[in-house]
């Protein structure tokens, strides 16, 4: 196997299930590993046996990358002659932007069903208050109109 075939070996294993970024990472890194142990005077045939099959590796990849809470993480800019490594800090906690999004829908939705349950007591405790009142008007104006009367007979008498 030679060193391109073990790099495409670990492209197609992880291609689709870590990110890109990861993706080209991972594929710069074992190239670059390949290329410093040749330098240092091993064969690339050594190499490429002392580091195994390139599926297992993937595999090994890729759970390392699901398990990861590492909020470092590295980008790469393409460049004339290869790729260069970014990094910088994710300061947001690990909870994936999916999980934040449907927290936010559902607070938005609590506090939507707060206000809509506070507007339906108000207008249940008004359509009593108004049943109350409709209920004893009228014998409100009665008794008010019997005191009344009562009054002018008392003034009219003395």
């Amino acid at each position: 196997m030679t060193k391109q075939e073990f790099i495409e070996g670990i492209g197609r294993s992880l291609k689709g299930k870590i990110d890109d970024v990861e993706y080209m990472k991972q594929l710069e890194y074992y190239s670059s590993y390949i290329d410093d142990e040749v330098r240092k005077g091993k064969t690339e045939e050594e190499v490429l046996e002392a580091l195994g099959d390139p599926r297992l590796i993937a595999k090994t990849i890729v759970q390392t990358y699901v398990m990861s809470d590492d909020p470092t993480r590295s980008y790469y800019k393409a460049e004339a002659n290869g790729f260069r490594e970014e990094t910088y800090e994710d300061n947001s906690d690990s909870r994936s932007n999916t999980e934040t999004k449907f927290e936010e829908y559902t607070d938005k939705a609590k506090r939507i069903l707060y206000i809509a349950f506070g507007v339906l007591v108000l207008l249940l405790v008004l359509s009593l208050v108004f049943k109350v009142v409709a209920f004893l008007a009228p014998i409100a104006f009665v008794i008010l109109a019997v005191i009344i009367i009562v009054n002018l007979l008392k003034n009219r008498t003395m």
